[in-house]
């Protein structure tokens, strides 16, 4: 894989986010032109943004949840700092650690 090519779950994920994003800005009744201002953006970044377009910066997308959600990145981060499989597979690494035994 290419440094500029995504793989087909990544492509689906930014896909499935523009399409949530766009959602939602049409639930809070914003125009395109609306939330880009107030996340400020450009509506051609917007734009790009709800159309799964893979190239846009983070803090771009971070910017545009702000808005349509204040508490919304912080939810997402929280999500990232749990990380289950990542602590399970941690745990699984651990040694284990052996009793004292009378028959020593």
């Amino acid at each position: 894989m290419s440094a500029h090519s995504q793989s087909p779950a990544a492509l689906a994920a930014t896909l499935r986010l523009g399409k949530s994003i766009q959602d939602m800005r049409k639930r809070q009744r914003l125009t395109q032109e609306q939330l880009a201002e107030r996340a400020g953006v450009g509506r051609t970044t917007l734009h790009k943004l709800e159309n799964g377009h893979p190239g846009l910066a983070i803090a771009s997308v971070l910017e545009v949840l702000q808005v349509l959600d204040a508490e919304m990145v912080d939810r997402v981060l929280d999500v990232l700092d749990s990380d289950p499989l990542g602590r399970a597979l941690e745990r699984q690494r651990l040694p284990i650690r052996v009793g004292r035994d009378d028959d020593f």
